[in-house]
């Protein structure tokens, strides 16, 4: 998770179970920092949203998950493959699990991790 993403889960605006679980994150969400890159095309997108992209960029990232429709947009423009919460939800109850599901995106997505 980029570091502007776990910025904003800590926001005072943020729901409250999303701040506590966010102070908690499980051993398997390491935080990044946010790496630079081409901003084509996201000038509208919010903080999180640019830092995830460029930070899957970088990483070569399988798939990205982002539920916002611009997002989903400039993603897919720079060739990512996407999935949004609820397709991870949807992958969790075939598999049996969030943690299964999460797990199987991750070792997808960054094979040597």
């Amino acid at each position: 998770m980029p570091a502007a993403v776990f910025a904003e889960l800590l926001h005072e605006d943020a729901q409250g179970a999303v701040r506590d679980w966010t102070a908690n994150l499980p051993p398997w969400i390491s935080t990044q920092q946010n790496v630079g890159g081409a901003m084509d095309g996201m000038e509208k997108l919010q903080a999180g949203e640019q830092a995830a992209i460029l930070l899957a960029q970088s990483m070569a990232a399988d798939m990205i998950l982002l539920d916002e429709k611009s997002a989903r947009r400039v993603a897919v423009q720079r060739g990512m493959r996407i999935t949004g919460a609820l397709g991870l939800l949807g992958e969790a109850a075939v598999l049996g699990s969030i943690r299964h599901a999460v797990n199987s995106r991750i070792s997808h997505a960054f094979p040597n991790q």
